[in-house]
């Protein structure tokens, strides 16, 4: 194998960002493990950073996304640092924050917590199906996913993150386009995000009525055929609902490319 020179200790939330946590003279952290209940201290540079972890491999060629990550960070450093500084987001360009959503599209993926979920949800679909009555082998397009596959699309998705970005960039805009339906994002005390509203509604019964319906499960996709649609009054409705989005979307996109 051709093996390629990377830092071997890679970080996943960035040291520039660490610092503003640390006790300035020593950039030591003030560090709380939940798992094990115990406080330290330590440096930044032996915190939130695993070995090679962004390191893969191509065709027996050992490839890294960690530098392309320092670059965009060493781009986005002087902008969030000025803004901790002035303690305010009206200096910002429009390729500004361009730039910035770009970052964040890229840090919420690129972190542990994102591969725990992949690895999560992955476990409890293999647990559905096997409930269902199938083995989980002979189903189309399902794979179960180790430590390496759960880590090689962590970083394709990374990659990817790109797409995410007007998301960000538009976030008041999709912020308005969602509570005209009804949507709210409330954050808990304990961090977690609640999600309510139609959206999350008509999920959440579509969920319900496929574990309800679970034990016929096969005798639905039976009968089916190639041939099924959703239902034209929804397919309508959820028609143009996206079409707002995607202008929402669209005008974003043509705002950050000014």
């Amino acid at each position: 194998m051709k093996k390629e020179s990377f830092p071997k200790k890679q970080h996943y939330v960035p040291q520039f960002i660490l610092r503003n946590f640390t006790d300035g003279k020593n950039q030591q952290l003030n560090v709380y493990d939940k798992q094990e209940e115990k406080e330290f201290k330590t440096n930044i540079i032996n915190i939130a950073a695993e070995k090679e972890f962004y390191d893969f491999e191509f065709m027996d060629v050992k490839l890294s996304i960690e530098l392309s990550l320092s670059q965009l960070e060493s781009k986005a450093t002087e902008l969030i640092n000025n803004i901790i500084k002035e303690g305010s987001l009206t200096q910002l360009t429009g390729k500004d924050k361009k730039l910035l959503s770009l970052f964040f599209a890229i840090q919420k993926n690129r972190v542990t917590a994102h591969r725990t979920m992949i690895s999560e949800l992955n476990k409890i679909l293999e647990k559905h199906i096997i409930k269902m009555g199938f083995n989980p082998s002979e189903v189309k397009g399902f794979d179960k996913m180790d430590e390496k596959n759960v880590k090689e699309l962590s970083i394709k998705m990374t990659i990817d993150a790109e797409e995410q970005a007007p998301y960000f960039y538009n976030k008041a805009w999709m912020k308005k386009t969602f509570e005209k339906y009804g949507e709210t994002f409330l954050l808990e005390e304990d961090g977690l995000i609640k999600k309510s509203g139609k959206f999350w509604d008509a999920q959440w019964t579509l969920t319900l009525a496929i574990i309800n319906y679970q034990g016929n499960l096969k005798k639905i996709y039976d009968g089916v055929g190639e041939g099924f649609h959703v239902s034209d009054v929804l397919q309508k409705s959820a028609q143009e609902v996206q079409e707002e989005v995607d202008k929402v979307l669209e005008i974003g996109r043509a705002c950050t490319e000014e």
